[in-house]
């Protein structure tokens, strides 16, 4: 027996049991259709704000926990999210056609991030954010020098087939793959991750072309194991290969998250060790988890049997 997916279901209505490829595929597709770019909301940039954010959690702590949960009055969440957008002046999009984020800026920190989405993300239910931040990232480029791309290369961040990779310095402009020699019992094959002409910002790509060193072009050959290549249209290196870079090290940022009636629009809201207390995200590359964990089943310790659990990672940097 199969059961067709219906590309337009949400992420909130439930699925029949044989649908989590189905589910997987969705979850990459919304997630994935942020176009890189992080938008930007200077405080008072679109009216005075009547309160901070930190004043708003410590008031509305309680109201949060009670909101966020699957039995929460929908209408009730939304007056509290109203509030937040009019003590904030947040302005937000009628109809977004695509997962946006937008960083909510007090003085020289991120106080919030707005996501917006036109699709239901139901976090209060069996969908969940973890965010994380990189230690020890590498400076953004600034002028498409030499030392840019060095810089470039050294944040780019290589997983289990896939990749995060940084904003494009103007020095790489003609990049259109990265490709990663990898040694195996037969010899050397590569992975080429084919970059999106059109998509600017921090991308995660994933599932690379896997490209025998029989069937590569000649300029791959110079590419040894776990070194890196830079390719242009043509096919060419831009640069000698460079070496792999080291995995970096990331720490758990802890943060709430406060949606409104649909769930289609959100605040994530950083926070220190106590849940009440806002503590603003610094400038850094950020790693968003966004995960869902629906039950297949009732059970007393649910687990991945019992559950379908699905995750997709979006790179992010400020």
């Amino acid at each position: 027996m199969t059961t067709e997916f219906n590309p337009g279901a949400t992420l909130s209505e439930t699925l029949h049991p044989i649908d989590i490829g189905a589910l997987r595929a969705y979850m990459h597709a919304h997630v994935g259709s942020f176009d890189g770019t992080l938008g930007t909301l200077e405080a008072g940039a679109a009216g005075a704000a009547t309160s901070s954010v930190a004043d708003l959690l410590a008031r509305d702590s309680d109201a949060i926990a009670s909101a966020m949960t699957p039995a929460a009055d929908s209408e009730a969440r939304e007056r509290l999210f109203g509030g937040w957008v009019e003590a904030l002046a947040l302005p937000l999009r009628e109809a977004p056609r695509n997962l946006t984020l937008t960083r909510r800026v007090e003085g020289p920190s991120t106080a919030i991030l707005v996501l917006e989405s036109p699709e239901p993300l139901a976090f209060s239910r069996d969908v969940s954010l973890g965010v994380r931040r990189r230690l020890h990232t590498p400076p953004p480029p600034t002028h498409g020098g030499p030392g840019d791309v060095a810089t470039f290369v050294a944040s780019l961040e290589f997983g289990a087939h896939a990749l995060a990779v940084p904003v494009r310095p103007p020095a790489l402009g003609s990049l259109r793959a990265i490709v990663r020699a990898v040694l195996t019992a037969r010899g050397n094959v590569y992975e080429v991750y084919a970059l999106p002409m059109r998509r600017a910002g921090a991308l995660r790509l994933v599932r690379p072309a896997i490209v025998a060193a029989d069937a590569a072009p000649a300029a791959f050959a110079l590419i040894g194991p776990d070194e890196i290549g830079l390719v242009d249209a043509e096919q060419r290196l831009m640069k000698p290969p460079f070496p792999l870079p080291p995995l970096p090290t990331y720490v758990i940022v802890p943060v709430r998250i406060l949606s409104n009636g649909d769930e289609r629009r959100a605040f994530v809201i950083p926070v220190g060790m106590s849940p009440g207390v806002h503590v603003p995200f610094p400038a850094g590359t950020y790693q968003l988890r966004f995960s869902i964990d629906r039950a297949r089943w009732r059970s007393a310790a649910p687990d991945a049997t019992s559950n379908y659990r699905v995750s997709t990672t979006l790179s992010v940097a400020w």
